[in-house]
């Protein structure tokens, strides 16, 4: 019989204490004592004092005298989780029929940090195709789901380049006052079109997904080998690809400003 592995002070036990202390605030329990936290924790005392000094460090938890409480990085998570199942439920359907409409692989993405994740997907029935994995990361700087989010949300830009703008190919863009000529230029029209900027004969059509507030909560793309993407086929996609991410949109409960300014709105009544 193998032995049970000893995870004594490795990064994993050290993970599983901190989410031991994690767990001991629910929705019913909120705020915690330093005390209360001990005792529903398990752990020795300083164990669980070192632990919370750790995550109140790191805003995973704030501190009110001897009482602590879920910090903003862990609220921020949390909306994002909430964002991407919405996304997922609400947005698997109309890939489908983006699929359909162009022919080619069809996505969902959301930011995480300086890179995009793939969250869904419906792949291109084609012999030949674009396929995106799910949880698969990406940069931001390169490809038109990326350049959605740094038109549409500043931190994002500012973590791109902070970063580091690699080329990855010729027509990769790694000058930031050109960058930020293109992402004006993409906030009006409220779509992206890259050509094989990550990757030769790989190009991409993206438009944003705005929620409640107006906030940009991800992307709706279409990923096309580049000989594939004529004039005529982009204007195609290009139009499918933005119709399909605002329907997405008005299901999260986005609804357009008046004057037409993408991503500035009001929210839906309830």
């Amino acid at each position: 019989m193998t032995p049970p592995q000893d995870f004594s002070g490795s990064p994993v036990q050290v993970l599983a204490k901190a989410a031991a202390v994690m767990d001991c605030f629910t929705i019913d329990t909120p705020v915690l004592h330093i005390g209360e936290v001990k005792r529903r924790s398990g752990l020795p005392p300083t164990t669980t004092a070192r632990l919370l000094q750790s995550l109140v460090a790191e805003n995973l938890l704030e501190r009110e005298g001897e009482n602590y409480r879920a910090g903003l990085r862990v609220l921020a998570w949390s909306a994002s989780a909430a964002a991407g199942s919405d996304l997922i439920s609400l947005g698997a359907p109309l890939l489908d029929e983006l699929r359909d409409e162009t022919g080619e692989t069809a996505s969902l993405q959301v930011r995480n940090g300086a890179q995009r994740i793939t969250i869904a997907t419906a792949e291109s029935l084609r012999s030949i195709v674009c396929r995106t994995r799910v949880g698969g990361l990406m940069v931001m700087h390169a490809g038109a789901s990326g350049r959605i989010f740094m038109a549409f949300d500043p931190a994002a830009f500012e973590a791109a380049v902070r970063a580091g703008l690699t080329r990855f190919t010729p027509s990769t863009v790694t000058d930031r006052s050109l960058l930020k000529k293109q992402l004006d230029d993409i906030r009006r029209a409220g779509v992206a079109v890259a050509r094989d900027e990550r990757e030769q004969g790989l190009s991409s059509v993206s438009s944003p997904i705005f929620g409640r507030e107006g906030r940009l909560v991800g992307t709706m793309s279409v990923s096309v080998p580049s000989f594939r993407l004529d004039e005529h086929s982009e204007q195609r996609m290009v139009e499918a690809t933005r119709r399909t991410a605002a329907v997405l949109s008005g299901r999260l409960g986005h609804v357009p400003s008046v004057d037409g300014t993408i991503g500035e709105t009001r929210a839906r009544p309830r």
